[in-house]
């Protein structure tokens, strides 16, 4: 039998020459939620090639639904040529959601984005934006803190804290019961008004209470985490306007350690752009393991 010349010399020649060429390794979810983020509002449009053409449900109630409406959302904000659009901070996975929280350059804001993928491409999107404002009581801004995710193995367990804790606390009112959850003194805030600690917590509350602001969180719509970070997003008011309240925790020991969180009013009906709800998450959206 002839040797196939040409099957030696690619074998031998293979690393100089490339003739064994493999193709480039499947991005994961997060890589392409990222890449999406990073470049919307660019003008390179490449990465828009992961979101489904046919079947992208957009919550962002100042878009219409569909990858069309939000071609035509980016139009009012000018292109550049390499986006400075959006800062991610954040980023995990919770099977085939990705959650990010960024600092938004162009609108001075924070914001969590939730993409859901379906065979490779995201086919829905939920957003929740909020003003930036100046460092809280103890120094921290609303996205600076831990980002490293650990404990992948107590992902489950992680949530179901965070998920009863907000339950609890935030739903049922009873934040004297918040020294059960969070980690005493050592709790971190990162939210504007608060300042560290569970007692600066208690006495923040009590000063809202005082001063006749009212929240209350109506339904939790989705839990999503890996490992120590748990995002709860729900739904309710703040002084009777209807609002949007997505709250990030990280879990350290049992014990919520850190928290960031964005208020979002919702528009009342005839001025959102599409028909799809501020939340109306899939029940997957709500499953602890």
């Amino acid at each position: 039998m002839k040797p196939n010349l040409f099957v030696i010399a690619c074998t031998l020649t293979a690393v100089l020459s490339g003739c064994a060429s493999t193709n480039p390794p499947e991005l994961s979810n997060k890589e392409k939620a990222t890449l999406v983020l990073d470049n919307l509002g660019s003008t390179d449009q490449t990465s828009l090639k992961y979101i489904s053409d046919k079947t992208y449900i957009q919550h962002n109630q100042g878009a219409a639904s569909g990858k069309q409406g939000l071609l035509e959302f980016l139009k009012q904000f000018p292109a550049t040529p390499k986006s400075d659009h959006s800062n991610i901070v954040r980023a995990f996975e919770d099977g085939n959601y990705v959650v990010l929280h960024s600092n938004l350059a162009d609108a001075n804001a924070v914001v969590f984005d939730i993409f859901r993928f379906k065979n490779g491409l995201i086919v829905e999107h939920w957003d929740n934006f909020q003003d930036k404002t100046s460092p809280n009581p103890s120094g921290h801004t609303q996205t600076d803190g831990s980002t490293k995710i650990t404990d992948l193995d107590k992902t489950a367990e992680n949530k179901a804290l965070v998920k009863k804790m907000v339950e609890d606390v935030l739903r049922s009112g009873n934040i004297n019961n918040i020294s059960k959850y969070v980690d005493g003194e050592k709790y971190i805030q990162h939210n504007p008004w608060f300042g560290d600690g569970v007692t600066a917590l208690k006495k923040g509350f009590a000063a809202m209470a005082a001063q006749g602001t009212t929240i209350h969180y109506d339904k939790i719509h989705a839990v999503l985490g890996e490992g120590n970070f748990v995002l709860v997003v729900s739904g309710g008011d703040v002084n009777g306007t209807p609002t949007s309240f997505y709250d990030l925790f990280r879990v350290e020991n049992g014990y919520v350690a850190e928290h960031w969180d964005s208020l979002q009013n919702i528009p009342p009906k005839e001025q959102r752009m599409n028909d799809n709800g501020q939340f109306n998450f899939p029940a997957s959206a709500m499953k602890l393991h």
